[in-house]
C-alpha cells in the first residue's frame, strides 16, 4: 500500500491540535503543556491517562483520530488497522516531541 505521506502528516498535526485544546482545559495554568505531554508520552502514550487524570480519554481520543483517518483513507481493517493506527500513534508523538515550543507557543 502506498501512503499518502502529506495526508499522513495533516492527520498528525490533527491528532496533536485535539490533544492540545482538549490538554488545555484540563490543565490550563501549565504553561509548557506541549512539553509536559512529549515528556511522558515519548516512552508510553498511556503516560498522560495519569497527567491529564481522566481515565485515557485524550488517549483513546488521539487513537481513535488516527484509526477513523485511516479506515477512511487506506480502507484498513483489522490487524493491518491496528498495526498502522499504532504506527501512526508513534509518529503523532514523534511530531509532538519534535514541536513542543511551536505547539505551546500555539495555545497561548
Amino acid at each position: 500500500m502506498k501512503r499518502d505521506k502529506q495526508a499522513d502528516e495533516a492527520a498528525v498535526v490533527d491528532m496533536n491540535d485535539t490533544l492540545m485544546d482538549y490538554a488545555h482545559k484540563r490543565q490550563p495554568h501549565v504553561d509548557d503543556l506541549a512539553e509536559e505531554l512529549a515528556k511522558r508520552a515519548k516512552d508510553n502514550i498511556n503516560a498522560i491517562d495519569d497527567y491529564l487524570k481522566d481515565d485515557g480519554e485524550a488517549r483513546k481520543e488521539y487513537q481513535a483520530i488516527a484509526t477513523g483517518y485511516l479506515r477512511d483513507k487506506y480502507d484498513l481493517e483489522g490487524d493491518d488497522l491496528t498495526a498502522a493506527r499504532d504506527d501512526l500513534v508513534h509518529a503523532a508523538i514523534h511530531y509532538l516531541v519534535g514541536h513542543t515550543k511551536v505547539l505551546d507557543d500555539w495555545q497561548r
